[in-house]
């Protein structure tokens, strides 16, 4: 298995889009494309990268079940920065990441208002998408630095590229 170190000239964008990348593909979403190109996410903010895909429900998956996915998928990007001590804390992270943090919010916000989580309940499914997005980037470590440095290079990769890594 190969250290999840960049080289001198990749990015931390790479790898931040990567692990979502990574984390799409292992959770079945569809058409996922992510680009490093500066960018209006569809929440009005400024990016210089970013990430789509569909997220279906799976066969008979409740639909907190599906928001959980989407939830980790958003989580992934933030936590490869966690993990590469790129930043101190969850909190910081999501700060300046703030297309992510916007994102991550209303999952939550639609896991409270669409499925009833609250209290405790949805505390512990934000810290359990976090171990999850934790889980995949060390089981995907290798698909993640190849993905990250197939970016780099080309600047996009659509879904049957980023296909061809698992």
């Amino acid at each position: 298995m190969r250290d999840l170190e960049p080289s001198f000239f990749m990015t931390v964008r790479s790898f931040h889009e990567a692990a979502h990348a990574v984390a799409a593909i292992e959770l079945g979403m569809l058409d996922v494309t992510v680009r490093l190109v500066p960018n209006r996410s569809v929440r009005g903010v400024s990016t210089d990268a970013d990430i789509t895909f569909v997220c279906p429900a799976l066969s008979n998956e409740p639909a907190s079940r599906t928001l959980e996915r989407r939830l980790i998928v958003m989580l992934a990007g933030p936590e490869w920065e966690l993990f590469a001590a790129l930043r101190s804390s969850r909190r910081q992270i999501l700060r300046e990441q703030r297309d992510d943090g916007i994102a991550i919010l209303k999952v939550i916000r639609d896991l409270r208002n669409h499925c009833g989580m609250h209290g405790r309940v949805l505390k512990g499914c934000i810290e359990d998408a976090w171990k999850e997005a934790t889980r995949i980037r060390s089981l995907r470590n290798d698909q993640l630095i190849n993905i990250a440095e197939a970016l780099d290079a080309r600047g996009v990769l659509d879904d049957s590229e980023l296909r061809a890594f698992f």
